[in-house]
């Protein structure tokens, strides 16, 4: 999925004709790669859409649910160090599991539990665990992202508030002609 989020999002798309105010480099990174393009934006539409196509709500459900998976894994990762089952992380919890962690979930282990000890006490408190999960949340799945794939919706050609892949590559082949 990252892969399809990288694609449409180095390829701003203008409202009405595709063509109109893209680059010459925007159009041309199209033409090159208009297969690259296309798979992507029918798997967006696929995965978030429906039989009408994409629309924002879709975008924003995707958004939301993208969020919520990284913020439930920075939250097993911490919960799952929880040896005592308290619901909070303690420094001597993170030294015991850590030995049995691969260098680098340990070293994520390590920082997380670094990061989220908001008042430096050695212990991550359940609020502190679900405050610094929905915040690494936001930072990998940032608002730049759904910006980015609302771009798509650029391609909506008769103005219904959806974005279909019949009209994904009318626009296309009109920026590759």
């Amino acid at each position: 999925m990252f892969r399809i989020l990288a694609v449409l999002a180095i390829i701003p798309i203008a409202q009405g004709a595709a063509a109109q105010g893209l680059t010459d480099e925007m159009r041309a990174r199209i033409a090159r790669d208009r297969g690259a393009f296309l798979d992507a934006a029918s798997t967006a539409i696929a995965w978030f859409g429906d039989d009408r196509g994409l629309n924002a709500a879709g975008i924003d459900d995707f958004i939301a649910d993208e969020r919520a998976e990284r913020r439930a894994g920075v939250m097993q990762m911490l919960l799952a160090a929880d040896l005592s089952a308290d619901g909070a992380l303690g420094r001597d919890e993170v030294a015991r599991i850590a030995p049995s962690l691969s260098p680098t979930a340990r070293g994520k282990l390590i920082a997380r539990h670094d990061q989220a000890d908001l008042n430096g006490d050695g212990t991550v408190s359940g609020a502190e665990m679900t405050g610094f999960a929905a915040a690494e949340a936001q930072r990998l799945v940032p608002d730049k992202r759904a910006e980015d794939l609302r771009l798509m919706l650029l391609f909506d050609q008769d103005g219904d508030g959806w974005v279909s892949f019949a009209e994904v590559k009318r626009a296309i082949a009109e920026i590759s002609a």
